[in-house]
């Protein structure tokens, strides 16, 4: 006798943080680097994505860890709207 256990995410959740991030979850949070530094009052040597968590919303939010300078982790939340908007990517309350 064999079983078969499916695990669906709950619809607005968030998924599991993903071990890397995508070229194009990649290129979302590098085209908003000047705002999150502006956000952080920083300006970052390093700026490195570490893991990217995903909810699907109207559009879709992004809830990224990136390392920067002395090994420091924050916190990066990005909102991408519905691509028929035709509206960029914003950063959201850090």
């Amino acid at each position: 006798m064999s079983f078969t256990l499916t695990i669906m995410a709950m619809v607005g959740g968030w998924s599991d943080a993903s071990a890397k991030p995508s070229e194009d979850q990649l290129k979302i949070l590098n085209d908003l680097k000047e705002s999150i530094e502006e956000s952080f009052s920083a300006k970052y040597k390093v700026f490195e994505a570490i893991d990217v968590k995903t909810q699907v919303v109207a559009g879709t939010n992004y809830l990224f860890k990136v390392k920067v300078d002395n090994d420091q982790i924050i916190d990066v939340k990005i909102h991408q709207p519905l691509p028929h908007t035709g509206n960029p990517p914003i950063l959201m309350a850090n």
